[in-house]
């Protein structure tokens, strides 16, 4: 196809620009709040489109070289010198100018969501993919969202903070349940060059934009927020569904085993007792050492779980499916080789000995 290029009209250009004000009416009564650098103009929105009008196709955002080119895939509009084919229905995506053009409209968002708050607080919006499109535009997408990890674009609690600082999370997931359950909006998280960094917790839709630039909340901080809280005091709600907790816990990677083993998560049947892993013999059944009970085996650092939730957690880190005379023999000989005092054995009867 025979190539046309556009130049930019510098008139046009100036109108938009005419007055210092952000907001610019272009379409009708829409506002859109303008940013130019350079030979590109972005035109962001500033009220959010009916759902009647997103599925219009004269609503579609658009890439203008004075008239509109083509479509995009993104919530706001372009204005730039594209090089256009004859028949003006596209752009040309192999061409070196606008290659060049793709790179100064990267830069030109990037410094808009800097520079201003009313559009890096609706970051997630403008960058919706809302239609399919060529690679020249996905690739731009690709790029922008890359590069937004260190601009503060998420809106939170009336600031809005840098994706690297958020952990995020989709509330439709277990972790995202046991995530309001315990109330959890800060955790220390480790960064690349092995330092804590203390990260806000968001809910993000899995379809967001954002999701895609925010950190995953994993179970490794789970691990780390839980240990903080023992080592402050605190006591676990009372409201915590032990089922999902045991179960996003089965995902703790092992690199993370050893500070696992000793969070006091896991219910025993000693009213109001939780233990570790590391506190002695678990087991999901004592029946065989009674008639000792449960508080005079806990003394031995032999525990019966009272949540039966808990008993894949248990059995995956070491823990009896029913603990025999031998297991608690076994035990009870190692405790006592190690750290079982003599105050524990004196206090002992003939036939508990």
């Amino acid at each position: 196809l025979r190539t046309l290029r556009v130049v930019v009209d510098q008139e046009l250009i100036s109108h938009l620009q005419r007055r210092d004000e952000q907001c610019v009416s272009l379409v009708g009564n829409r506002s859109y709040e303008m940013w130019r650098e350079g030979d590109v103009v972005l035109a962001f929105p500033l009220e959010e489109e009916e759902e009647e009008e997103k599925d219009q196709e004269h609503r579609r955002h658009l890439a203008h070289c004075v008239a509109p080119v083509e479509p995009i895939p993104f919530n706001f509009s372009i204005q730039a010198p594209f090089e256009v084919v004859a028949s003006r229905n596209s752009i040309r995506h192999s061409s070196a100018l606008n290659l060049k053009l793709r790179r100064d409209i990267r830069d030109a968002f990037l410094n808009a969501v800097a520079e201003r708050p009313s559009i890096a607080s609706r970051v997630n919006e403008y960058l919706a993919s809302s239609t399919s499109s060529h690679f020249f535009w996905t690739e731009l997408r690709r790029d922008l969202l890359d590069s937004l990890a260190d601009i503060a674009c998420v809106p939170l609690d009336g600031t809005i903070v840098k994706p690297t600082e958020c952990l995020r999370y989709s509330e439709s997931t277990p972790e995202g349940q046991l995530l309001c359950a315990l109330g959890i909006h800060c955790v220390f998280s480790s960064t690349a060059d092995g330092d804590q960094r203390r990260c806000r917790v968001v809910s993000c839709d899995p379809t967001d934009s954002l999701s895609l630039v925010i950190p995953e909340f994993k179970p490794t901080h789970l691990v780390s927020w839980l240990l903080e809280r023992q080592l402050n005091g605190a006591a676990m709600p009372s409201t915590l569904d032990e089922e999902i907790l045991f179960e996003v816990l089965l995902d703790v990677e092992p690199t993370d085993w050893p500070h696992l083993r000793r969070l006091k998560i896991i219910p025993t049947e000693v009213q109001g007792m939780r233990v570790a892993l590391d506190d002695g013999l678990l087991a999901l059944s004592t029946e065989s050492l009674k008639p000792l009970s449960a508080s005079r085996l806990a003394k031995l650092g032999i525990f019966s779980i009272s949540d039966k939730s808990a008993g894949p957690f248990v059995l995956r880190h070491g823990g009896l499916e029913s603990a025999t005379l031998d297991d608690a023999y076994d035990h009870v000989v190692l405790r006592i080789s190690s750290s079982f005092s003599a105050d524990d054995a004196d206090s002992m009867t003939e036939d508990e000995a």
